[in-house]
């Protein structure tokens, strides 16, 4: 006897269990072409079930692609890549559902799926650049003071970037004063509001307008306030700064 006369290996039983799913669950500022990675412990291949994607806030379905589909691939090893045909949203919480019959190891055996939405999500960078909310003084703005703070309250925090801002007179153009975004005179990097005080006084009864490079700020994630390049958007008038006198009296002084 000898143990090449009878000899056989039973079949492998065990699904595939996950490795690393890509991005990460619970990851935050993915790119919104991100590809979805799925890395398993064995090699595995597609079967018929689906893959969806879906929003974390409402469940609503942002794409749902077939195992089967062009768009998924790596069937034979270890590691599926699903590319989503859509582009996520920025700012914008995901989560993946697979069903159990989606995906098999090379002896049939069935990967579980993902049925909860806490599993694996992820949240999708900010890509929209900030934009103003509020400008003090008011564009058109009349009688404004002449040691008036210029201020900007944008929809999100930024920060100080590498441009300036200026402020120019409307008739002529000259320059009043420039400030780069960086200078003390500057506040608020961090915040929504900026507070920019010039050095000096406007003049009484003046017509000022202000710039903003493109550069100038920047949200949180780096996406650039468009600016300001015209002398439409921001553009205020001082107030005088002479005292009224009387010109007359009626009835006039001491009449009887």
């Amino acid at each position: 006897a000898n143990k090449f006369t009878w000899n056989f290996t039973t079949v492998e039983m065990t699904p595939p269990v996950v490795s690393t799913f890509s991005p990460a669950d619970d990851t935050v500022g993915v790119n919104t072409n991100a590809n979805l990675i799925i890395t398993f412990n064995e090699a595995v291949v597609a079967d018929s079930g689906d893959v969806r994607i879906r929003q974390y806030a409402d469940d609503a379905v942002f794409e749902t692609v077939p195992v089967t589909d062009a768009r998924v691939s790596g069937g034979g090893t270890n590691t599926i890549t699903i590319d989503p045909a859509g582009s996520f949203a920025g700012e914008t919480e995901y989560y993946v559902e697979i069903d159990s019959t989606a995906i098999d190891d090379l002896s049939g055996n069935s990967y579980a799926g993902i049925i909860f939405k806490t599993t694996w999500n992820f949240t999708v960078a900010d890509i929209g650049a900030p934009t103003v909310a509020s400008l003090t003084p008011a564009d058109d703005a009349t009688g404004v003071g002449d040691d008036a703070n210029l201020v900007i309250e944008f929809d999100e925090p930024v920060t100080a970037g590498s441009g300036s801002v200026r402020i120019k007179e409307t008739v002529g153009d000259a320059t009043f004063e420039s400030i780069p975004a960086t200078d003390v005179r500057v506040s608020g990097s961090g915040t929504a509001t900026i507070v920019v005080n010039p050095t000096a006084s406007f003049a009484a009864s003046t017509g000022y307008y202000v710039e903003v490079d493109a550069t100038a700020f920047e949200d949180l994630t780096g996406n650039p306030y468009a600016g300001i390049s015209d002398k439409t958007t921001w553009n205020f008038v001082t107030g005088s700064t002479t005292a009224p006198t009387v010109l007359s009296f009626s009835p006039t002084d001491d009449a009887t």
